[in-house]
C-alpha cells in the first residue's frame, strides 16, 4: 500500500461516487446534450492550470501530519460535459478497464496530481495494454490534501473504468475528473459497464479538441 494512501485511509473523505449515482446524472444529461449549446462549453482539458483555483483554508504548519479535517478544492471546467459518457468517451484517447498497482510519484502542474502504475484488464477504445501510468488531478501538497471537486483519489488494488487523454511530453495519461474514472467490484459491474461504453463508444459525441 503506498504512502499516499495510508494517509488517506485516516481521513474521511467523500465517498466515491458510485456508478449508480454517476448513472442517475448521466441519463439526464444525455437526454439534453443535443441541444446543448457551445457557448457554455469551457475551456480545453489540455489548459486546466489556467482555469484551476487552489484555495487554502488555514495552516497546518504546527504538525508534520496531514490535517485529517482539511480537504481543499480544486475547480475547473471543461470543453466536454464530464457527466456525460458520450462525451467522455468522445473526448477520450483511450478507454479501459484497469487494476491499480501503486503509486509512482506525484507532480505539481500548477496544481498537485499523483500518477499511479495501472494494469489494463480490457480495451474498449484505444490500444491500451499492459501497464500503463494514468495521472489524476489532486494529491498531497505540503501536509494539506487537494481533490477535484471531493472526487477521491484511486486506491491500489481496486478496478475501474479509466477514460484518459494522452500526455505525450509528460509520457503519462490523464485521467477525466468524474466521468472519466469508475469504480467497480465484480464481474458483474464489469459486464454492465462493457455493455454500456461499447454502446457509448459507438455513438460517442466527437471532440472539437
Amino acid at each position: 500500500m503506498n504512502k499516499l494512501v495510508k494517509e488517506l485511509d485516516n481521513i474521511e473523505i467523500p465517498q466515491e461516487l458510485s456508478r449508480r449515482s454517476f448513472y442517475g446524472v448521466r441519463n439526464a444529461k444525455i437526454e439534453s446534450d443535443d441541444l446543448k449549446s457551445k457557448k457554455n462549453k469551457y475551456i480545453v482539458f489540455s489548459s486546466i492550470a489556467a482555469a484551476l483555483f487552489l484555495y487554502f483554508v488555514g495552516s497546518s504548519i504546527f504538525t508534520n501530519e496531514l490535517d485529517p479535517t482539511k480537504i481543499n478544492s480544486l475547480d475547473g471546467n471543461y470543453v466536454i460535459d464530464i457527466y456525460n459518457p458520450r462525451e467522455v468517451v468522445g473526448y477520450a484517447d483511450d478507454v479501459f478497464f484497469g487494476q491499480v498497482i501503486e503509486e509512482v510519484g506525484t507532480k505539481n502542474l500548477h496544481y498537485p496530481t499523483t500518477q499511479f502504475k495501472v494494469k489494463v484488464i480490457e480495451t474498449i477504445k484505444g490500444d491500451s495494454k499492459g501497464e500503463v501510468v494514468i495521472s489524476q488531478t489532486g494529491g498531497i501538497q505540503g501536509r494539506e490534501l487537494y481533490l477535484y471537486s471531493e472526487d477521491p483519489l484511486v486506491k491500489d488494488g481496486e478496478t475501474y473504468l479509466f477514460s484518459t487523454k494522452y500526455r505525450d511530453h509528460l509520457k503519462w495519461s490523464d485521467v477525466i475528473p468524474i466521468g472519466g474514472k469508475i469504480k467497480y467490484s465484480s464481474e458483474k459491474e464489469m459486464a454492465q459497464l462493457l455493455k454500456d461504453y461499447k454502446q457509448f463508444y459507438e455513438t460517442e459525441i466527437p471532440s472539437e479538441f
